[in-house]
């Protein structure tokens, strides 16, 4: 995943980026998964994150290591619905007073420190050669980290339609909506943070082998509102690889 941003909005307006603030986020992750044969999958999934931020008067500020790493159980309930349970580990490094960032989590550091619990569910169908889908995703995280940071809850919905080019490729597009709570620190509500952002999404798949894929996402803003004054994404791109075994 790269994301990336130089733009200041107050609300749902655009304003002059005066301290020249920019930010750039890069994840690089692998999923693993495995399933068993009574349709339950358990998966595994590894980030390394490197952030990068820059200010007028502020010596710039680079962070990077192994991010939070997610343990999550998926199940087939029927009719094209999967459930999906898990939880984001404080397996990543989180700081005392972290920046603004630009994507979840809304605050610039490694990890959030702190156990995020999550709930979500997928569906899929198909008619013909189009690929139907959509999901959601629920996370909540669990008291504060060691810095006395509480993150905020986040919520994201999303559904897409895809097309088979050829028995490896497929190309889709969606819609995302992700919506984000405050942060808090100290039991106090952070100003610089919660935001609802909707984006188009239009992405790839190829299907390496039969347990492997490589996909490639965008998510382009077309909307987004934030709380007060912050610093807001520009073009989000996912790179994925996933292995089931």
């Amino acid at each position: 995943m790269i994301a990336s941003s130089d733009g200041i909005q107050r609300g749902s307006t655009g304003v002059p980026n005066a301290a020249g603030a920019e930010t750039s986020f890069r994840e690089t992750a692998l999923t693993a998964r495995h399933r068993i044969p009574s349709g339950f999958e358990f998966g595994v999934r590894v980030p390394w994150v490197d952030i990068h931020a820059e200010e007028k008067g502020s010596p710039d500020e680079n962070l990077s290591g192994i991010g939070d790493v997610a343990v999550f159980g998926e199940k087939e309930i029927g009719a094209g619905f999967r459930g999906v349970v898990g939880c984001k580990l404080p397996t990543g490094d989180e700081k005392a007073s972290p920046k603004p960032g630009v994507i979840p989590p809304s605050l610039l550091q490694v990890g959030t420190g702190t156990f995020d619990p999550f709930v979500g569910f997928g569906w899929r169908a198909a008619t013909g050669s189009t690929l139907w889908s959509a999901g959601g995703l629920w996370q909540l995280p669990i008291g504060e980290s060691d810095a006395s940071l509480a993150p905020g809850q986040v919520l994201q919905l999303q559904f897409a339609a895809g097309q088979t080019l050829s028995d490896e490729l497929t190309a889709s597009l969606g819609l995302e909506a992700l919506f984000r709570g405050h942060d808090e620190l100290l039991g106090n509500e952070l100003a610089g943070t919660g935001s609802s952002i909707w984006s188009v999404t239009p992405g790839l798949s190829w299907a390496v082998g039969e347990n492997t894929s490589l996909d490639v996402l965008a998510r382009i803003p077309i909307e987004t509102q934030v709380n007060r004054t912050q610093v807001v994404p520009g073009i989000l791109v996912h790179f994925g690889l996933s292995w089931r075994f």
